[in-house]
């Protein structure tokens, strides 16, 4: 086995254990910041065009939908310049065909994502972010279905 496939197992087993007593929490450390998203509000990612237009930047590395929300999770350009969300795969979820419904709004400055929670366990789902403008830019965060 590789080591690359060891380690993706590890990853979800410490995660599959996390769950073992009661509602998944992660936490991570360092620069990524968690939003916890329900039903009692809107679930509003800031993203940004930094380190002199060469990166994305997120407030949020990691969205976290609460059990049994059904909720838009909203990507929303801050201090992009001349980027934008392509119509078409601004932001992809690689999640089981249904699980999201995408699409861009407020022309090009918004992503948003229809969160179906369809799965019933823990899920947690890696999804990219795609801006184009003077040249493509693209990130790889995370979303967690709780």
């Amino acid at each position: 086995m590789s080591p690359w496939i060891r380690t993706i197992a590890l990853a979800l087993c410490i995660v599959v254990a996390g769950c073992a007593d009661g509602p998944f929490k992660p936490r991570f450390e360092g620069k990524q910041q968690q939003k916890d998203c329900d039903d009692t509000g809107p679930c509003i990612v800031s993203v940004a065009v930094g380190c002199g237009d060469t990166c994305i930047t997120v407030d949020y590395d990691v969205v976290v939908v609460r059990r049994k929300s059904r909720i838009d999770i909203k990507w929303e350009l801050s201090n992009a310049g001349d980027f934008r969300f392509p119509a078409d795969g601004g932001v992809v979820i690689d999640a089981p065909e249904g699980e999201f419904r995408c699409h861009v709004e407020a022309n090009g400055r918004r992503y948003v994502c229809m969160d179906n929670h369809g799965n019933k366990e823990v899920a947690v789902y890696k999804y990219s972010i795609k801006l184009t403008g003077p040249k493509t830019l693209t990130y790889d965060p995370w979303v967690i279905n709780d």
